[in-house]
């Protein structure tokens, strides 16, 4: 943070509040489609011919990747323009979505939520990023909070989810976004401004695989146990 930050009567630009907006936008509509998808388990399975235990991980293995993306979004902002950061995650984000509405079978499915994973875990930081360091000290605690609410109300995700699948069919959740998340990209692409200098930090790769190599097993030891039991081996 920087240390002029704290200036009397420091107003927030126009441009850095449509900034906030439309990378807040963003990451709802990753986190939303995230929790709608948990209500599509029992079409998705009857659909696609899967077990509980493949199609649970259209939600964790979401999870995973962008909780790893989220690992490394310090090194992120300091090596490359935050718009560029942004605009990555829009592509990603809808390469993943066209995936799983086009997808005619499960894997096809999967890799388009994986590939989603991976812009909500570049949006969500960078949200939080922008606020950190361009809004002043005296606003700060109110735009965390405008933040936190943005992305927190994609909790209502399983009600949209239900609506929705009762309704038009597994494939409208992601279609009815689409236009959502259009708006949002094209207000982030046009407001998020570089105000801090790019640095060349040194990323701990190893240290990062190490650390993908732990969530990973992870997930698949307690996939294990809710299919085989706590006492099996495959545990």
């Amino acid at each position: 943070m920087q240390t002029d930050q704290f200036i009397p009567n420091n107003k927030v630009s126009k441009k850095t509040i449509l900034a906030i907006i439309g990378t807040g936008v963003m990451s709802f509509c990753g986190i939303l489609l995230e929790t709608a998808m948990n209500v599509t388990f029992p079409t998705l399975m009857h659909v696609f011919g899967v077990s509980i235990s493949a199609v649970q991980w259209i939600t964790s293995g979401y999870l995973l990747v962008a909780s790893l993306v989220m690992t490394l979004s310090s090194y992120m902002h300091k090596r490359f323009k935050l718009k560029q950061i942004f605009a990555w995650a829009v592509i990603l984000f809808f390469i993943g979505l066209f995936l799983c509405v086009s997808a005619t079978n499960f894997p096809v499915l999967l890799i388009g939520r994986l590939i989603s994973g991976v812009a909500t875990g570049m949006t969500t930081p960078l949200l939080f990023g922008i606020i950190n360091h361009d809004i002043p000290l005296q606003k700060l605690g109110r735009y965390m909070a405008i933040g936190a609410i943005i992305v927190s109300m994609a909790s209502v995700g399983p009600t949209y989810g239900g609506i929705i699948l009762y309704s038009l069919g597994w494939r409208a959740i992601f279609w009815i976004v689409l236009p959502i998340a259009l708006i949002a990209s094209v207000l982030g692409l046009l407001n998020i401004e570089q105000t801090r200098p790019v640095e060349k930090p040194r990323l701990d790769l190893m240290g990062f695989v190490w650390l993908a190599g732990v969530f990973i097993l992870i997930s698949l030891a307690f996939n294990e146990a809710a299919v085989h039991g706590w006492g099996s081996l495959n545990f």
